[in-house]
Formats: structure tokens, sequence, C-alpha cells
């Protein structure tokens, strides 16, 4: 029978029926049924019939889990009952760790009930009279694979794991546990979309995205970032509802594509040094790859594919569009998350020392303060300065020095490496404490502060505290008493910058040293 073209038993008088006729009358009504299964239901597992093939640690500590009986629609739409609890043993001596396992459910068809038929006039003759639906449950190193089997779990192995665990926190399970985030569930309306690909990582993708495209339209003249923004949430929320059928889905990243192809455009017209970054053009190359494929599978060769290769391509497709999602988060690295800016903070685990980072080159720069500064292809922007000296911007920042043993004015006519002279005015102590505050910050984001020194009194380790909370050292390395001008740098975590006005307060840790301030200038990434 033509596999394409659905044809029942048509039976009349005199009709001669055939083995082949009852098989393909059998054929007919499994066809049927399984062609429902597929794109009215999905493939995966039925939630609701029994223990819905729910896969459970043992409650003794070895590598053994249980698959507890369910239903499940296969690839194929074809019908899978497992009735028994089943146990499925692993051995980590035969894996190479760390190695992820999946334990997969994939159906399997054997012939029964064997006869030997002896009819009086013909020749003997004999046959299986019944076909079992049946399956197999086992592990593999694979991914599963979305033609032929169902994944019930996975589990990452590795030399620290001595036991299979249930997940305390089944959205993130830890090596070890038992993973059940990507088991596919059947009864979707519209199509199986959520059986086709893995949408936990898309969704967290275009969350981040959000948020690098909103902090984008803020911080730069790129408009479009806010369409682009409205794009991702957008599809967030219909990828979470999982009524998207395959070709919706496709058609709505190919939208998502557009908005981001209008960013870059954009960009490269209104923010052209920022568009020529490498960083940006990374992303931008993953734009137009991306539009490009999906503009062929929607409109060119693939508008009359078999439904079989839709699996292979949307998982393609949403491959590259976490990996250009992705890649602007790395570009634009916007503020930490409010979630992340809430909780105790640990002490000691908020200073960063930028010794032998690009921040080296502006420790002599003589041209210092610069609105605007590329470090290590990241930009960066002036967001508040403290002139010492002068009454109103030290009122204006709360500026003091406390429990001091000395401290001394001073006005100094010095030389930078580049040996441009620079006069200036500033103030210094030995033992105590300065404090300051920096404003019009942006919370969640990291801010470096550069103080202008004079190098000549240099060698020691400062100790910072942020908002009464100590957060670590840095050293000011060597001295120089040729060319002393000196813009010394360090990193204060952005997870520590939780309001727009933060409370700094910087003390020397080395005995018999003094510290000394002229300027101070205050950076935040753009």
């Amino acid at each position: 029978m033509d596999e394409r073209v659905f044809k029942r038993i048509n039976f009349f008088k005199g009709f001669i029926r055939s083995t082949q006729d009852y098989t393909d009358a059998v054929g007919y009504h499994l066809r049927k049924q399984r062609l429902h299964n597929r794109f009215l239901h999905g493939l995966g597992v039925v939630t609701g019939y029994r223990a819905s093939l729910r896969v459970t640690a043992r409650r003794r500590p070895d590598f053994s889990v249980e698959i507890h009986p369910g239903y499940a629609i296969d690839p194929g739409g074809r019908d899978i009952l497992v009735h028994e609890l089943e146990l499925r043993q692993l051995n980590r001596d035969d894996f190479k760790l760390p190695q992820t396992l999946y334990l997969v459910l994939r159906y399997r068809e054997d012939e029964t009930d064997f006869r030997h038929v002896n009819i009086p006039g013909f020749p003997p003759c004999s046959g299986n009279a019944r076909i079992s639906e049946a399956y197999r449950i086992e592990w593999t190193v694979a991914e599963p694979d979305l033609r032929r089997e169902i994944e019930l779990a996975r589990i990452l192995l590795t030399e620290e794991v001595h036991a299979i665990r249930n997940a305390a926190d089944p959205r993130k399970p830890r090596a070890g546990e038992i993973d059940l985030r990507f088991v596919p569930l059947a009864g979707v309306c519209g199509g199986s979309l959520s059986t086709l690909f893995l949408i936990e990582e898309l969704r967290r993708k275009l969350l981040d995205a959000i948020r690098a495209y909103n902090h984008m339209a803020r911080t730069r003249n790129i408009p479009s970032a806010h369409n682009a923004s409205v794009a991702c949430a957008n599809l967030a929320v219909l990828a979470e509802t999982e009524n998207l059928n395959q070709r919706a889905f496709m058609a709505c990243l190919e939208l998502l594509g557009r908005a981001q192809l209008d960013l870059v455009r954009e960009a490269e017209t209104n923010e052209p040094a920022f568009a020529k970054r490498p960083r940006f053009r990374h992303y931008a190359a993953r734009i137009e790859h991306t539009n490009q494929r999906l503009n062929a599978q929607l409109n060119g060769q693939t508008r009359d594919l078999d439904a079989d290769l839709w699996p292979e391509i949307i998982t393609s497709s949403v491959k590259e569009t976490n990996e250009a999602l992705g890649a602007i988060h790395t570009l634009v690295n916007p503020p930490l998350h409010w979630r992340n800016l809430t909780g105790a903070l640990e002490p000691g685990l908020g200073i960063r020392c930028l010794d032998g980072t690009g921040w080296d080159r502006i420790k002599e720069d003589s041209a210092m303060p610069h609105k605007h500064l590329i470090v290590d292809d990241r930009e960066w922007r002036i967001v508040d300065e403290l002139n010492l000296l002068d009454a109103r911007s030290e009122l204006e920042h709360r500026f003091t020095i406390q429990e001091t043993k000395d401290w001394f004015r001073s006005q100094v006519k010095l030389l930078y490496p580049d040996k441009k002279e620079n006069q200036d005015e500033g103030i210094g102590h030995e033992g105590g404490y300065a404090e300051w505050e920096i404003h019009n910050l942006t919370p969640g984001m990291p801010v470096v502060v550069a103080r202008k020194m004079d190098y000549a009194r240099g060698d020691y380790i400062c100790r910072v505290w942020v908002n009464d909370l100590m957060v670590g050292e840095y050293p000011c390395r060597d001295q120089d008493t040729r060319y002393r001008w000196r813009n010394w740098p360090f990193y204060i975590e952005g997870n520590y910058v939780r309001h727009s006005t933060i409370r700094v307060r910087q003390a020397v840790v080395t005995a018999n040293r003094d510290v000394n301030y002229f300027r101070l200038w205050f950076y935040q990434p753009v």
C-alpha cells in the first residue's frame, strides 16, 4: 500500500480476503491514530495516567533509579504503556567522567503467540498470531534522538558523585541528582513545540536579552533596541504557553531576527564607534547569519518539508538564536537583576585589583579624566568626580578624614611619566581613614574608582568599605620619585552597588605609610 495515501478496505459481494487485506485494514487505523497523536497531542509523557513515568532515586544509596508506571506517545505517534515499576542500574566505571547520561524510552514491537495451522486440503503453515506493543528503557551517553525516543531523565555524573539522588531543587539539579527539566510532555494544543527543543535555555537567554536591550535603549542613541526588547518579551511569553506550532514558532524567531537586524543597522548609523567594536561585530555577524538561515527555512527550500525534519531544523535555529542573544548580553553587560541585589553580602569579596589589566594605561595618563574610556573592549563613562580641597565638591560628597595620627595639605607641581607637568593641590593623612560618597550610580553595575596621587608615597595596601561593609583590599605597588603623578584605580563589584549613592571608606593597613588624595574619578560601564 502506498504510505502517502490513506485507503480503507471496501468489502463487496464476492470479495476474497487475503492476509494482506487484513494487514492493510489494521494498518489504516494505526496510521490514522498515530497521525492524530503526533499533531494534536504531541510526543512525550502523558501526565495524569498512573504515576506519569516519573523517575526517582531508590531509597538505598546506589546508582539505580525507579521508573514508575505511565503512558507516553513516541515521536512516531505510537502509544507506549509501562504497567509495572521498572528498575535501571548504572555502573559508573563504564563511563569517562564527568559525563551526562540520558534515560530514554523507545517503542518496540515483538511478534508473539506462535501457531501451527493444519487445514485438510491445504499445506500446513505456521506463524506468530499477535504483535505485542512493548518498549525499551535504557541509559545512553548520546542526546536523545527526537525521531525515535523520549527522554525520561538525565543525570550528570562526576568523580564526587557516590549515589543517585532526587533533586533538592528541581529547577537547578546538581551533579548526581535526577534532572527532569527536559522531559517532554504530551497534550500540546496547536502543535508539539515543547517536544521539539529544550525551551528552558531559550527562556533564560530571552530574559537576559530583554535586560541588555533595555539598558542599551537607555544609555545609547539606539531607539530600536526597545523594539528588540519587546520582541524578546513577546517570544518568551508565547514560548512559555507552549501553544505555538512549528512554523509559527519559526516565524516568531524570524520576526525577532528582523528587530535585531534593525538595531544593528541603526547602531551603525547612530553609534559608529560602538558598532565598530569587535564584540558588536561578532553579535552583528551572528544576527545576519541566523536571519539568512531563518529566511531560507521559512520562504525557501523548507516550505514543504516533511514533518520529521522539523525537530532538527527548530533545534538548530534555537541554538543559533541562543548564541546571538548570548552575544548581546556579553556585549552590553547590563546591571545585575534586582533579585541579585537582595540578601546578605559576603564581606571581603567586593574589591578587584586592576594591576595587569587594561586599566594600567590610565595610571600614567596625564589627560585624565576622560569622559569615556574603552578598556578591554568595554566602554566606561565618568559618572561622578571629587576635587579635593574644593569646599563645594567635598561638601557634596561628604568627604571627611577621621581618626588620623597626622594629616596635611599640599600644593605641588609634578610630572607624569609622559613628562607632562601638572600642578594640583590635595590632602594626605597617616593612620585613620578617608570617607566619601559616590553619586549618580546605576545599581548593579561595577564602579572603578581612580585616585590621582603623589606616587612618591606609594607601596602600601588599602582596605575598603562600602556602606560600612568591608569589601576587600587592593595594593598600591612600588613608588616613583621622579615621575610622581599616578591615577591609581580599584574596582568595586556590581553586587555591592545597591543604590544610586554609596559611601566608601578607605584606610591604609600598611604600618607607617601615609596616603594622599588630589582628585577622585568614578567610572561605570555603559
